[in-house]
């Protein structure tokens, strides 16, 4: 990378077995393990990865750990958020400490001083904060859903008349 790179704070991609990131930020990084501190990285790819005091814009992996850090949407077979927040978790299993999030879609979720909007779980452990539990999120959709279609509906009549 050059110095106008650096200076300007262009991200970069990089495709590498095992990826440690100590402040500064990347675009798209894919590899084995990913460790990210203090940084940043736009969408990360890999079958592990660490974030801790940092930030993520699209996280995939097989495992995925946050702590102190905060991302817009993160997948994987497992996923572990300390003291971090999401936006958006689909997992087979979740584990969240005293973490928040938007969405939160996963077959197993263990939570401990968490909370979520929106939570789609099969089997949930913990005390849970939700503005809205699976019978809720089905039950918003139905109602947002409907409104949607009526105001739709009344906007092409009023169109028409």
């Amino acid at each position: 990378m050059s110095d106008s790179e650096q200076r300007q704070g262009a991200a970069v991609d990089l495709d590498a077995e095992i990826v440690n990131l100590t402040g500064g930020e990347i675009g798209t990084v894919e590899a084995d393990m990913v460790r990210i501190h203090q940084g940043g990285a736009r969408r990360v790819v890999a079958s592990d990865v660490g974030i801790r005091a940092g930030g993520a814009g699209l996280v995939t992996a097989e495992t995925a750990g946050m702590q102190f850090s905060a991302a817009v949407g993160v997948r994987g077979d497992v996923v572990s958020l300390d003291r971090s927040a999401a936006a958006v978790v689909l997992a087979d299993s979740v584990r969240m400490d005293h973490a928040r999030s938007g969405i939160t879609v996963a077959q197993r979720v263990n939570m401990d001083g968490g909370s979520t909007v929106f939570l789609l779980s099969g089997n949930v452990q913990g005390p849970v904060h939700t503005t809205f539990d699976t019978r809720g999120s089905l039950l918003f959709g139905l109602v947002a859903g409907a409104t949607a279609g009526l105001l739709l509906l009344a906007g092409r009549l009023l169109r028409r008349g």
